[in-house]
């Protein structure tokens, strides 16, 4: 029978060009070589296939999808074809430090429970700048905890035996993630550590940079697809989702700012003033003034950050 590896590292990538070399780079030296890297490729039209076929290492297994399904399709996909013990996903533009599954290994080999799953700090790199971001402690129930606060997937380690028991929702651009691991802690253990040798990096074309997408619009979408089936209500307070979703309401206002949609701004706008009073109402009002034509030229506004 032949051994099974140690991790199965799954990483979806779709026009990374400009990232893809140095995420798989990252791996392949990483000072605990126990490994399979599974990269999942989603109809690239730029040049990401032809940098990965650059690689030789037999460590290295590509597959390309026969059409765009997106992220989620392309990491359940890696998740069936895994072959090692644990999945630790990688977006192909973040990358690990050099000691990362030696810090995941070493930590397994003492913490491990039954029908668990792990969670891991992580660094986040803007620019130059790299700061880390501890998770803080987790004193309510884990579903509560992922509903609010966002983990990233190269935070989390799964064993593969309960990872292909689940898998990522296909019908959430974004939030797909949480959606999982509040599956995941319905039924299953959820155990934090501080391990942070996961660097997620923030560039123009983050699928979350609110300046170029309305990230919160879609976060908004998938959250009211969650709460509308039911299962959250255990879990999740009437405060939380409210407050989950007077969140998201900023962050659309916010993208419409930047974006210069002054009437979109404003129907959004009205509608967190009418929806959620209860935060941030004076505000909100100072948005909605800050919205008006000639209003926003007052040196009131100029001199003002709102949200």
């Amino acid at each position: 029978m032949e051994r099974q590896v140690f991790f199965s590292i799954v990483i979806p990538t779709y026009n990374r060009e400009k990232y893809i070399s140095s995420c798989i780079k990252s791996v392949l030296k990483q000072t605990f070589s126990d490994f399979e890297i599974l990269v999942i490729d989603n109809q690239s039209s730029d040049n990401t296939m032809l940098i990965i076929d650059t690689f030789k290492d037999s460590r290295v297994k590509f597959y390309q999808n026969d059409q765009n399904y997106e992220r989620c399709y392309s990491r359940n996909k890696g998740i069936s074809l895994s072959e090692g013990k644990y999945i630790l996903f990688l977006d192909s533009d973040d990358y690990f430090e050099l000691d990362h599954l030696q810090n995941w290994y070493n930590y397994l080999q003492t913490n491990f429970e039954d029908k668990t799953f792990f969670i891991g700090a992580k660094k986040i790199k803007s620019n130059s700048n790299l700061e880390l971001a501890l998770n803080p402690t987790l004193n309510e129930h884990p579903v509560s905890y992922f509903f609010y606060n966002a983990i990233f997937p190269g935070q989390v380690c799964i064993p593969t035996e309960l990872a292909k028991k689940h898998s990522f929702r296909t019908d959430m651009l974004v939030y797909e993630d949480a959606a999982l691991w509040m599956e995941l802690s319905c039924h299953n253990k959820v155990k934090f550590n501080n391990i942070s040798s996961f660097v997620y990096c923030l560039h123009d074309d983050n699928t979350i940079n609110i300046n170029k997408n309305n990230a919160y619009l879609f976060r908004l979408n998938a959250i009211r697809i969650l709460l509308s089936e039911g299962w959250l209500t255990e879990y999740v307070n009437k405060d939380l989702k409210r407050s989950s979703l007077n969140s998201c309401y900023l962050g659309i206002i916010r993208f419409h700012k930047i974006n210069s949609s002054r009437i979109q701004r404003i129907y959004w706008v009205i509608l967190a003033l009418i929806l959620y009073p209860e935060y941030s109402f004076k505000n909100k009002l100072l948005m909605l003034l800050e919205s008006i034509p000639f209003i926003d030229k007052f040196q009131y506004f100029k001199n003002r950050t709102l949200y």
